[in-house]
């Protein structure tokens, strides 16, 4: 029994292995328990995609209020009209759906 231990702790013993154990550790602490472990990257890219895509959405509703602005800017008194139903005292209003 005692050689078959000597055996083992030859081969743990060889210089390659400890490079090796060495190794999977630190790749094993950087995937799982480090700060900035790929899981958490991962969880942070996903926010960055979400991010992005609501960022689009804004930007064309961004878009669509800029046109109703200058909309509203070129002549006033026919949005009241058309979207608030006002009118002149003088004039009748004839509302066709």
């Amino acid at each position: 029994m005692a050689a078959s231990q000597n055996k083992w702790l030859q081969r743990i013993s060889a210089p390659w292995i400890k490079f090796v154990l060495t190794g999977l550790a630190f790749t094993i602490w950087l995937g799982f328990f480090d700060k900035n472990s790929l899981l958490l990257q991962n969880k942070l890219n996903q926010e960055i995609l979400e991010l992005e895509e609501k960022h689009a959405a804004l930007i064309t509703d961004r878009k669509l209020y800029e046109a109703r602005l200058a909309e509203l800017q070129d002549d006033p008194a026919r949005f009241a009209r058309e979207k608030y139903y006002m009118h002149r005292p003088e004039e009748l209003v004839f509302i066709l759906d």
